[in-house]
């Protein structure tokens, strides 16, 4: 017989203890978790961050576990996201609704932050030296990219790099947020850089977007930060966030830039879209067919 379970709902979500992780399941279109009892919760292949999930499930097996469920959903058939403190759902039965989302929030912002340590000291721990040499590469490209900038420029990107980083346990605690895109938005059509960079370097047109719902994942160099973008079924992207100063977005946190995650991209773009395509007056149809020239040299 299955073992009674704790389940607290609050507006968004749905968090349950699953119980223990027996078993990763997986089938053409789905992931699937199995407990002690047999039970089985799924997430959908279509969410990019499906490998994410499985690659940090393996490292849990047998051990009991939370799940996350998002509005509408059945946690007993589906889950987006999980954590392996099973006690964040024990809470005073005298606590209210209030207090009750409250004290999980609290929790999990602190799951969240401890993630986010071991995370890093693990990447650390375990970079091999191609992965150092990938990692000095995008510093030396960083570098180059800054000495490129104006004064005024490289005063704006230290400003952005010391918000990134004063904001840092903010982003860990609060995680899903919408951010800002100041391109062809906002500026009549005339597509922008942060519209360039994101055609030619993931393939999307969001020259018709003023914002993106993302889930910041893990802190990159500079102002860069790893996202999935919500919108566009949990897709990886490096992305650079700066405080808006336009006349529409000022104080805003907005995604100034997104750079590519396989570094040999860098290679075919300098020859086909030299500088990221800045001075490039060219339709965003262009952007997007020479992505789909890289990928294919890729």
């Amino acid at each position: 017989m299955a073992t009674a379970k704790k389940m607290l709902k609050f507006s968004n979500n749905t968090y349950t203890q699953f119980g223990q992780l027996k078993r990763i399941e997986e089938d053409g279109g789905y992931l699937h978790f199995v407990n002690e009892d047999g039970l089985v919760t799924s997430k959908s292949k279509k969410y990019l961050s499906w490998e994410r999930t499985k690659a940090k499930a393996e490292q849990y097996l047998d051990q009991w576990i939370v799940i996350r469920t998002g509005p509408g959903w059945s946690p007993w058939e589906w889950f987006s996201d999980f954590y392996t403190d099973y006690n964040m759902l024990d809470i005073p039965e005298d606590t209210g609704p209030e207090g009750q989302e409250t004290i999980v929030q609290t929790r999990i912002s602190r799951y969240r932050i401890n993630e986010q340590y071991n995370l890093l000291r693990e990447k650390m721990d375990n970079e091999t030296v191609q992965q150092k040499q990938e990692r000095e590469e995008i510093i030396r490209r960083y570098e180059e990219e800054r000495e490129q900038l104006t004064p005024t420029q490289r005063a704006e990107m230290d400003d952005a790099v010391a918000a990134v980083d004063d904001n840092w346990m903010e982003f860990v605690q609060n995680p899903e947020r919408t951010l800002v895109i100041t391109g062809a938005a906002y500026n009549k059509g005339k597509p922008g850089h942060v519209d360039r960079s994101f055609a030619l370097r993931y393939g999307i047109d969001v020259t018709m977007r003023k914002r993106m719902q993302v889930r910041i994942i893990e802190r990159l160099h500079k102002n860069y930060v790893g996202v999935e973008l919500m919108d566009y079924n949990d897709l990886y992207c490096r992305v650079a966030l700066k405080i808006s100063n336009h006349r529409d977005t000022n104080g805003q946190w907005v995604i100034a830039s997104a750079d590519a995650v396989d570094n040999n991209h860098y290679k075919h773009e300098r020859k086909l879209a030299p500088a990221g395509g800045k001075d490039i007056l060219k339709p965003i149809s262009w952007f997007l067919q020479i992505h789909r020239e890289i990928q294919a040299k890729l």
